[in-house]
């Protein structure tokens, strides 16, 4: 497993790069109020051409102020989307899709803070290697909980795992907080259709299409 993720070079932002891709950062939230403002202005922060960006947050029937806060940041181009009829991490995900413009989709989550580079990390590898769909992982902070220390253990022995199925070309996961695909792709394989019953598994049933 070590040797697996040592084979995976670590990406710098060439030097060359110029971003000219059109994309579109999309949200799931529910019941998130405690994360969700920390979460928009981390991604409002990045050093990416607002020309060029779309974030789109979805309420999946929020009951506490998740989507008053949201609405705080609209005049800052933030798209806000409620969920109405249906429910679920996967509806609101297509829902994002099918309302987007980007041409690349970058999913996280809303306990996610990211850095102001996150983007342009990104967008400067899908333009130098032309993949339709990118893995990335994710840094865990821990506090003084014994039981989210051994979660956050086991978050990253999945990173790891992820990373030995890339290598060895065996099998895929990824890991729904930092995911990307081209919108084309999603819309070629019929995104979530066929597992839109099943509540969990937006990320590993889409990369397993």
């Amino acid at each position: 497993m070590y040797n697996s993720w040592g084979n995976i070079p670590e990406w710098s932002i060439p030097n060359e790069y110029i971003p000219n891709t059109v994309v579109s950062v999309i949200i799931a939230a529910r019941n998130e109020e405690d994360t969700i403002e920390k979460c928009i202005l981390s991604i409002l922060n990045c050093n990416y051409p607002k020309s060029l960006l779309e974030i789109i947050v979805v309420d999946d029937h929020s009951t506490d102020q998740t989507n008053a806060i949201i609405k705080k940041y609209t005049n800052q181009g933030i798209k806000l989307l409620n969920l109405i009829e249906t429910t679920g991490k996967k509806q609101a995900i297509s829902n994002a899709i099918q309302a987007s413009k980007g041409k690349l989709i970058i999913c996280t989550d809303a306990d996610c803070i990211v850095s102001a580079t996150w983007l342009n990390s990104i967008v400067s590898l899908y333009q130098s290697n032309s993949k339709r769909l990118i893995v990335a992982p994710i840094v865990y902070k821990s506090n003084t909980s014994i039981i989210q220390k051994f979660q956050f253990l086991d978050g990253i022995n999945n990173m790891c795992v992820t990373a030995v199925g890339i290598d060895k070309q065996s099998f895929f996961l990824a890991n729904g907080a930092n995911f990307i695909y081209e919108k084309s792709l999603f819309n070629e394989i019929n995104g979530l259709d066929d597992s839109m019953h099943i509540p969990s598994g937006d990320d590993v049933f889409l990369i397993k299409k």
